[in-house]
């Protein structure tokens, strides 16, 4: 069994009712098992996880892994309504860094809408759309669309760090576009992403 603090973080395990390190890949694991199934999740009242508890949350892990471990949106090329210079290019979406960004000019705004669009070779189809917002200069997404292959698939409001949206089915659309339709200045999105979720079914997402 192992022995967690309040974040989740392992701090130590048992092994053979003796007290031992715990191995450099749990210390890693920062997830806390109050946000995750099953319903069993916190420690009890020694500060020990159960075992069956703890193979849950690797189960867990291993499922989000699954999901987000491919970005299908990888090889795209990615063009947008307008782009401020070199160092806020659309294909910064595609960088896998939260550190740069695409940012369109304010102009754009003002004549027909902010939109950045995917175009993806041929390839898997996906079910979970990821747009993420460069929020250290603010959140400014107020409401967005999704479409694929010119069709919508999908709509909200705010964005901010990370906004995840699964589709009705899963697609193999070509052109994915993310349009931003009200918004609070100049939209600063750092990522859009495609993913597949192999565990829900198709009638069931």
């Amino acid at each position: 069994m192992r022995r967690v603090d309040p974040a989740g973080l392992v701090l130590a395990q048992e092994r053979d009712g003796q007290a031992a390190e715990p191995a450099a890949g749990d210390l890693l694991q920062l997830r806390r098992p109050e946000l995750c199934a099953p319903a069993e999740r916190a420690a009890n009242s020694t500060g020990v996880v159960e075992d069956a508890d703890v193979a849950r949350l690797r189960e867990f892990g291993s499922a989000v892994a699954t999901i987000f471990g491919t970005d299908l949106a990888a090889g795209s090329a990615a063009r947008a309504s307008s782009e401020r210079g070199g160092g806020f290019a659309a294909r910064n979406v595609l960088d896998g860094r939260d550190d740069t960004y695409w940012a369109p000019t304010a102009e754009d705004g003002r004549r027909n809408g902010y939109w950045i669009e995917l175009r993806r070779p041929a390839g898997r189809p996906f079910n979970v759309v990821r747009i993420q917002e460069h929020v250290a200069l603010g959140q400014r997404v107020e409401r967005h669309a999704v479409y694929v292959d010119g069709a919508p698939v999908a709509n909200g409001t705010t964005v901010g760090h990370k906004r995840l949206h699964r589709l009705p089915r899963a697609v193999a659309g070509c052109t994915v576009r993310v349009w931003i339709t009200a918004r609070r200045g100049p939209p600063l999105l750092s990522a859009v992403g495609l993913h597949h979720d192999p565990f829900v079914a198709a009638d069931a997402l």
